[in-house]
């Protein structure tokens, strides 16, 4: 298929030509009309419907595709669907590695929140252990309760997600976000603090309240720090 790369292209469309829109793994199909007859930045296109759609000219630039076939629709639809799922495989490999420091940190939380509550009730000692407090005076059920509690607001405070309610991304960007069940990539405009499913024109904002957390996406070079370990590893193994 040939894709529209300028507003030369865009004027040596015939009427009644078709075309396909091509954004987020989805395809529209088009047929060319004419000019907007009072603005001529803007393209009157027919929709499937054969109703009359208004379009601004470099809104067609680089997302709209002429001389296109069935198989080209479908490659374009495969290489999005694997490009979505190398990114969630990525997302996901970031969550795991969060996970696992996690999981060493909340051994270390353990062993502290154990010794602060033994040292807590001790009277005239430094215990390390709450068994070893005599006469301490505390239910097992209590224990539980309060190591719990301790756990919850630990855990609570090592989430990876950025509530929305606490703040907004300070930069432009693609962002990870979440409404609670769905998990997708969008872009961040600083300029009007809404989120959107693409940074081309015309912009689809989220409505307020609908994303409820974010998380950077993950650099390369962050991804290589992270792995760095690894990486040295499979190179001494190399040598």
């Amino acid at each position: 298929m040939r894709p529209i790369r300028n507003i030369e292209d865009i004027e040596n469309l015939k009427t009644d030509e078709k075309l396909i829109e091509c954004l987020n793994g989805e395809v529209n199909y088009y047929r060319f009309l004419c000019f907007h007859p009072r603005n001529d930045e803007y393209v009157i296109l027919l929709n499937h419907c054969e109703q009359p759609v208004r379009f601004y000219i470099k809104s067609i630039i680089g997302r709209c595709y002429t001389d296109y076939t069935t198989r080209d629709i479908v490659t374009y639809k495969r290489d999005y669907a694997l490009e979505q799922v190398k990114f969630c495989e990525q997302a996901l490999s970031e969550f795991d590695k969060e996970g696992k420091k996690m999981k060493q940190t909340v051994e270390e939380a353990a062993k502290e929140c154990r010794r602060t509550t033994a040292q807590s009730i001790g009277v005239y000692a430094q215990y390390h252990s709450i068994d070893e407090c005599p006469n301490h005076g505390i239910t097992y059920d209590e224990i539980a309760e309060a190591a719990f509690i301790k756990g919850a607001e630990w855990q609570a405070k090592q989430s990876p997600w950025i509530s929305v309610k606490e703040r907004l991304p300070e930069e432009d960007g693609y962002y990870i976000v979440t409404d609670g069940d769905v998990v997708k990539k969008v872009y961040f405009f600083k300029r009007w603090n809404k989120f959107a499913l693409t940074k081309k024109y015309p912009h689809s904002f989220y409505d307020e309240g609908v994303i409820k957390a974010y998380i950077p996406v993950p650099y390369f070079n962050e991804i290589l720090e992270d792995n760095r370990d690894v990486l040295e590893r499979i190179k001494e193994k190399g040598d």
